[in-house]
């Protein structure tokens, strides 16, 4: 074996590094671990902000809830009650000041030619279509679900019907809809006007309970995922 050929089977020694190779001199190492730190520390910032962000829509959704809950109270409380139902008979020969409020009733009339068909979200259901009639010689329109309105309810017809009675005047979840019925169709608003909820009955608060639930899920779930955040937000600070 020749001296060139030991030469190149022998490993080469190794390269001594220069002070600039070793860790603690290496400034990209350092800075890399404080800018990781940085980063952490901007991100949980950033988180935290999101948070109080989110927690703020959460209390305004919750505020909306309760206005719109608060609307419906009466309408809940109704549902609740266990109150008898009171027949009126023909209301064409009743004092309109005899007309109860926000009862179960049975009332007989006779309905105009004119009808409007609205859908709309009222009261504790769905959007869901309804048919309105006004009663003759009366102070009474009567809303029917639409799907009970057909083949049911015509025009100059005698009908005896039972539902929630509603007095106008003390509630105005109706307003808009008695300005349509007298600009559009050109029925004649009594200053006085009632209207009746047909097969709204009191049912000791199962609707009104299931109402309840659906419309306050939503806030709960959320306040929930929001407090779990906020733990694992607390745990993920940096200790002091």
């Amino acid at each position: 074996m020749t001296t060139d050929e030991t030469d190149k089977d022998e490993p080469s020694a190794p390269k001594p590094k220069s002070m600039s190779e070793f860790d603690y001199f290496a400034e990209d190492v350092a800075t890399a671990d404080v800018g990781r730190g940085e980063m952490s520390l901007a991100h949980l910032k950033r988180k935290e902000r999101r948070l109080y962000l989110h927690a703020g829509l959460i209390a305004l959704v919750c505020a909306v809830l309760g206005y719109y809950v608060w609307g419906l109270h009466e309408t809940i409380i109704y549902h609740f009650k266990n109150a008898p139902l009171v027949d009126l008979g023909r209301v064409d020969e009743k004092d309109p000041n005899a007309l109860p409020h926000d009862q179960y009733v049975r009332l007989s009339g006779i309905t105009e030619a004119r009808a409007a068909q609205v859908k709309w979200i009222r009261g504790l259901s769905w959007q869901r279509n309804y048919r309105y009639y006004h009663l003759l010689g009366t102070p009474v329109f009567i809303e029917v679900p639409t799907e009970l309105a057909k083949g049911n309810i015509e025009a100059f017809e005698e009908v005896k019907l039972d539902g929630r009675l509603i007095d106008l005047t003390r509630a105005h979840e109706y307003d808009r809809l008695l300005a349509f019925l007298e600009e559009r169709l050109l029925m004649r608003i009594p200053e006085r006007a009632f209207m009746l909820q047909v097969g709204a009955k009191p049912d000791g608060g199962k609707q009104a309970v299931i109402f309840l639930a659906v419309v306050l899920l939503l806030p709960v779930v959320n306040v929930a995922l929001w407090l779990r955040a906020y733990r694992r937000l607390r745990a993920a600070r940096p200790k002091v």
